[in-house]
């Protein structure tokens, strides 16, 4: 005897919306983001200027630019598999770095 028919595939179950909490994340993600942006040219524009006078950046103002991309990354990698509190940590010591970055250039 032949297997019966299978029932037709469920359509695709939408995943759960973000949480509000999550949501709010995103957004702060994407303000520090914007500040990180602009601090980073900033820091690029300092690094070639100096350059041309035959000096160097600062190796912590480098040290901290390279942890704030890196803690930014990190961030948005807690966004995305939906780890709030990991999101919160992350953005949080981006933050910290982008801070000194930004005491750095005057800002």
């Amino acid at each position: 005897a032949a297997p019966p028919p299978q029932a037709a595939a469920p359509a695709a179950a939408r995943p759960p919306a973000p949480s509000p909490e999550l949501n709010e994340l995103r957004e702060r993600y994407n303000l520090v983001s914007i500040r990180a942006s602009t601090a980073k040219s900033g820091v690029e524009s300092m690094q070639q200027q100096m350059s041309r006078q035959g000096l160097n950046l600062r190796a912590d103002i480098r040290e901290a630019n390279t942890r704030m991309d890196y803690m930014l990354q990190e961030s948005m990698a807690s966004i995305r598999a939906g780890d709030v509190e990991g999101g919160k940590r992350n953005l949080q010591m981006a933050e910290r770095a982008l801070e000194q970055v930004e005491k750095f250039l005057g800002r």
